[in-house]
């Protein structure tokens, strides 16, 4: 249940009031309540240690003869003279009584402990409210500043009473059911001492956009995650440079507008989301890692045409039926292609000058992979579990790859996009069905080698590799029937 705040301050001062009577608590005369006591409407009555006597008698009628009531316990005292003073009620500010500055960190767990910070203006540590219901956080409508974070967890209740607030270390609001950020109009500067500057906003279901934080002027992370609501993030403007932005488990939400000015990000991680395209991100150029993941409805990467380099980048379980032309795209450093059922190509990708890692793997319809003829250094390749996959990859330029692994290809034919590699770590090429062409001829040195269970493939074709340096094993090729369970 929720209080409304002038119900709150009239229990929270009857609790101070020890043994007198609610209406002495509220300034109005009264006489003390006790028990064994009897009234009637005639105005006979008894009265019992303590007990209310009843209505007056009539002038002219006698009341019966009763014993001398027991003297109240409560007297009316003379105007003249002042009473005695009874317990005073909790303080409602005594944290901020006098210099408005709190120097601790705060707990606040119920709404006394709210009370008592009726007054503050800036905290120096962190402001934690959480577990408990209020109609709002009125009494917190003074408060400018939190040098730590402001973290609202698990509360029931309205942010109104936030309105003042311009500074927070960092913001963090989980688990709570208000519907709106606007009493967060004012606030301009996330960050702490230490660099940090991060809003985290998780598990608020009745939140369908982020009007509020529009006046942000300075952010570097931004989580949002298990927002069952969240349609938009309209209200926020991110920077053109971000350390991380993470939008996970946000079904509803289709509109990534407000990210139009970003263009470098350390991580962008967009999973399980509502959206159709990239929409919003046009003018992002640079990723250290970008996570394209279970977006299900995702089927057009187009936006990105003017990305020009990525550390990792996932594309997960996607809808992509193939990658558009990425004129500016040059570097990805490591790319994983994955779970992504209606791929049939990623061509477009071929023109990519400096790519190292390459995973391909579970992709219902893809049909072939690009060649990609200016790659030269070469550290992982793992092509998998691809069952229509029937053409490439081919680095004809790559003279050497740590670890290359090719298995469970049952449409590939060949493999004939590695004859330049000289070196390499691991070759492991593994229960290829159809695999019957395999070209490795510059190959000197592995330290292991293993070429199993490919029963379209003849020994002719391995003959120029038994000469290679390493720990070879060559078995259950040409004929077999074995399957390599590896």
């Amino acid at each position: 249940m929720k209080l409304g705040w002038g119900l709150l301050l009239g229990l929270t001062a009857l609790a101070g009031c020890g043994a007198r009577s609610a209406l002495d608590c509220f300034g109005e005369t009264c006489q003390a309540v006790g028990t064994g006591g009897t009234s009637s409407d005639d105005g006979v009555g008894t009265a019992g240690t303590g007990g209310r006597l009843g209505p007056t008698a009539p002038p002219d009628v006698d009341p019966p003869s009763a014993p001398d009531p027991a003297p109240p316990t409560s007297m009316p005292v003379p105007d003249d003279i002042d009473p005695a003073p009874g317990p005073e009620p909790p303080s409602l500010s005594s944290l901020c009584e006098k210099s408005g500055t709190i120097r601790q960190s705060v707990q606040v767990t119920e709404i006394v402990d709210l009370l008592r910070l009726e007054g503050c203006r800036t905290i120096l540590g962190d402001l934690v409210i959480s577990g408990f219901a209020a109609e709002d956080l009125q009494p917190l409508r003074s408060l400018q500043v939190v040098r730590g974070t402001l973290a609202i967890n698990g509360f029931s209740g309205k942010l109104d009473g936030l309105e003042s607030l311009q500074t927070v270390g960092s913001l963090v609001l989980d688990g709570i059911d208000a519907d709106s950020l606007t009493p967060l109009g004012r606030l301009t500067d996330v960050g702490d001492r230490t660099g940090s500057s991060q809003i985290y906003i998780a598990g608020t279901p009745n939140l369908r956009n982020l009007d509020g934080l529009g006046a942000i002027d300075s952010l570097l992370d931004l989580t949002l995650e298990h927002n069952s609501g969240l349609v938009s993030l309209n209200g926020l403007a991110l920077p053109a440079d971000m350390g991380s932005i993470a939008l996970i488990d946000n079904p509803a939400l289709t509109d990534l507008q407000a990210l139009a000015n970003l263009t470098t990000v350390g991580t962008l991680n967009l999973e399980r989301l509502g959206i159709t395209s990239l929409a919003g991100l046009e003018s992002l150029q640079q990723a250290g890692v970008l996570a394209l993941v279970n977006n299900l409805q995702l089927a057009s990467i187009a936006a990105l045409n003017q990305l020009q380099g990525v550390g990792i980048w996932y594309l997960d379980a996607l809808a992509l039926t193939t990658v558009p032309p990425l004129p500016q795209l040059t570097t990805v450093n490591n790319l994983l292609v994955q779970n992504n059922p209606s791929l049939v190509d990623i061509d477009n990708l071929g023109g990519l000058q400096d790519l190292s890692e390459l995973n391909v793997i579970a992709n219902a319809s893809l049909q072939r992979l690009p060649s990609f003829p200016a790659v030269i250094p070469l550290v992982q390749v793992t092509i998998s579990d691809n069952p229509v996959l029937n053409a490439g990859p081919g680095f004809p330029s790559a003279v050497s790859v740590d670890d290359l692994l090719v298995a469970r290809n049952p449409l590939l034919p060949s493999l004939l996009g590695f004859s330049s590699v000289v070196t390499a770590r691991s070759i492991d090429i593994n229960n290829n069905a159809t695999l019957s062409a395999l070209d490795l001829g510059a190959l000197t040195s592995a330290r292991t080698f293993r070429i199993l269970c490919n029963p379209a493939l003849p020994e002719t074709a391995l003959d120029p590799l038994r000469n290679v340096n390493g720990q070879l094993n060559f078995s259950n090729n040409e004929g077999s029937s074995e399957i390599c369970g590896l």
